[in-house]
């Protein structure tokens, strides 16, 4: 396929970088950058002869923050495609923010300028580009990415009641005691009978892990309050991983109390590697706790080459406007890294706990996202709990929205 020519006076880092994602990552035909002679795009305040023009700004050229709002304003004059680009993938706004959340997260209500997570707009706009370059070159774009459902789990304890240590035996039951929980009190006593637990849920999520590429990110950190982490000395908890491992990729996740301690990270890697015999190169954060550059700085600092983190907590969608992966920018850097962060649009606390939706509405608001990936031929990514399937914990009825979200998505896929 012809490279795509792009005529810009000036370069810098984060103009190198959009380019890269857009030709390398989001289409497979790569660019050239010149200052002078035949081209298939301007990147100038002032349009050229014969070309797409894209009118410049000083963002992507210089160390700023922030842009101008006008400058990602796609209603203005001197709307900046490749600045809004940036602007979303790096993430800028969600630096230096100071959080009133309990876990020092960047919520979906705080996003200033950028508030339809609905659409994966930066997926959107390259698609009309490349309908625009065809136009006017004749260059058929080939998207990198296609379509289907990237399902992933988040294990933050394996099992509810089973191998347990009796400390946390006997706390739970005198919690459920006192706030007269029968129906805990009758599942304690069903799994001493039977063996069953209503957390070990993975024979149905062998539903999604079946029909696509599959994670589970396991929490091995040190028991606490906060992250209520699997105790992972018992043999049946390691037993169970690696049957997970058998039809899915295994990743780390880490704990609220690692996420600004390095070496605790690195602990808690050591902890999984040890069970699966083979290093961990994936993660998503407990929580989604996710704070810029700290967080991302972290991660590659012990190897981790992807990270599922990128979706907020109290909504669901596109949080950097994409469904595509992408690499992560460290902006006070002023470098592109290795570290390739891969979106997340809807989890299922997100749906049930902070947007207030049963699960039939559940189920609504999801495939229209799924719709959405499928409208620009991007993965829509899936995060689910293996709790998220007890009624005696709220989840009555959400086992057949998850079904839901998976055979849909197998039908647009098929």
């Amino acid at each position: 396929m012809k490279q795509i020519v792009i005529k810009s006076e000036r370069t810098s880092p984060r103009l190198e970088y959009v380019l890269d994602f857009i030709f390398n990552q989001f289409f497979s035909c790569g660019y050239t950058i010149v200052n002078d002679g035949a081209h298939h795009i301007s990147y100038e305040i002032s349009p050229s002869a014969d070309a797409i023009h894209i009118k410049s700004s000083d963002y992507l050229l210089g160390q700023e923050l922030m842009p101008q709002d006008h400058i990602i304003d796609s209603t203005h004059q001197d709307f900046d495609l490749f600045a809004y680009i940036f602007y979303q993938l790096s993430r800028a706004e969600e630096y230096n923010y100071l959080s009133d959340d309990n876990f020092g997260r960047f919520p979906g209500r705080a996003t200033s300028i950028v508030r339809n997570f609905s659409e994966p707009t930066v997926d959107i706009y390259l698609l009309q580009l490349a309908a625009q370059i065809s136009d006017k070159n004749g260059i058929k774009l080939s998207r990198s990415e296609q379509f289907r459902l990237l399902h992933t789990v988040d294990v933050d304890q394996m099992f509810a009641y089973k191998h347990k240590n009796i400390k946390r035996k006997l706390g739970g039951l005198v919690s459920n005691m006192i706030q007269g929980d029968i129906g805990r009190i009758k599942d304690r006593a069903q799994v001493v009978s039977d063996e069953t637990d209503p957390y070990n849920s993975f024979d149905i999520l062998k539903l999604g892990a079946e029909e696509s590429e599959s994670h589970y990110f396991i929490l091995v950190g040190d028991y606490n309050a906060i992250d209520n982490a699997l105790e992972i000395e018992k043999p049946a908890i390691q037993t169970k991983i690696k049957e997970l491992g058998k039809d899915a990729v295994i990743g780390i996740h880490p704990s609220v109390s690692s996420n600004n301690d390095s070496e605790l990270l690195q602990k808690e890697l050591t902890r999984l590697e040890s069970v699966i015999s083979s290093g961990v190169k994936n993660s998503r954060q407990h929580f989604l706790c996710l704070e810029f550059p700290n967080t991302y700085r972290k991660l590659i600092e012990n190897g981790i080459e992807h990270d599922y983190t990128m979706g907020f907590h109290d909504q669901i969608g596109f949080r950097a406007g994409t469904s595509n992966s992408f690499y992560w920018f460290d902006l006070e850097n002023n470098e592109a890294t290795n570290l390739m962060i891969h979106p997340l649009i809807t989890m299922d606390v997100s749906l049930k706990k902070y947007l207030k939706l049963d699960p039939a509405q559940a189920l609504m608001q999801t495939k229209k996202l799924i719709d959405q990936c499928k409208k620009v031929n991007g993965p829509f990514c899936l995060l689910w709990h293996n709790s998220s399937f007890y009624a005696a914990e709220g989840w009555e009825g959400w086992q057949e929205c998850y079904e839901g979200i998976v055979n849909y998505c197998k039908e647009l896929k098929s």
